[in-house]
């Protein structure tokens, strides 16, 4: 158990250091960081028992950045998934439009609602041109972002195809929104 222990607390020492690096590049606050044990691994039943295909959440109210962690998962997939939710963090503070347009879709299962921030009400409904959760253009950006880092910093690979239809079309608008970014030099 001892060195279960001692993996868990080196993955959480890497990763907030990793945060305190991307929070520098994008200019803000490290968040709260917190490491979840998902599906048995390590001994735990992570947060809200079975979360499979989950791997990374931000969360606005409390400014928490959650990462789960399965058996498989390698360091550099911790990594991609700190920066694409920090790019929410990011989003949520200078990008507000498209963060609320986030905070909409998730919290309203992709219904018009009223959504409260800041004491205003804002009456959302899901970004028109979505065709699901992963092409709204806050992910789309998000993975973008992610991708993008982990290329410039650790010279990952970045893949745009796939045998999945759905998925290449995905890959396709992040291959374009790494275009953008890549284009505008003083994006972050």
């Amino acid at each position: 158990m001892e060195e279960v222990e001692n993996i868990l607390e080196m993955i959480e020492t890497k990763t907030l250091n990793e945060a305190k690096k991307i929070c520098g590049i994008l200019g803000i606050d490290v968040p709260r960081i917190c490491i979840y044990s998902c599906c048995g691994i390590f001994g735990g039943e992570g947060k809200g028992g079975d979360i499979r295909n989950r791997s990374g959440d931000y969360d606005a109210i409390t400014d928490t950045v959650s990462i789960y962690i399965y058996e498989n998962t390698e360091l550099e997939t911790v990594y991609k998934t700190l920066a694409h939710e920090l790019r929410h963090k990011w989003q949520h503070e200078y990008n507000e439009e498209i963060f609320l347009e986030k905070a909409a879709i998730t919290a309203c299962a992709r219904k018009r609602c009223i959504f409260y921030k800041a004491g205003k009400k804002y009456l959302m409904a899901p970004n028109p041109g979505s065709k699901g959760y992963l092409t709204d253009r806050v992910e789309i950006d998000a993975e973008a972002y992610a991708r993008r880092y982990m290329r410039d910093e650790y010279n990952w690979s970045i893949s745009f195809s796939s045998n999945n239809k759905d998925a290449d079309e995905w890959l396709k608008l992040i291959e374009k929104r790494i275009g953008e970014l890549d284009a505008d030099l003083f994006s972050i």
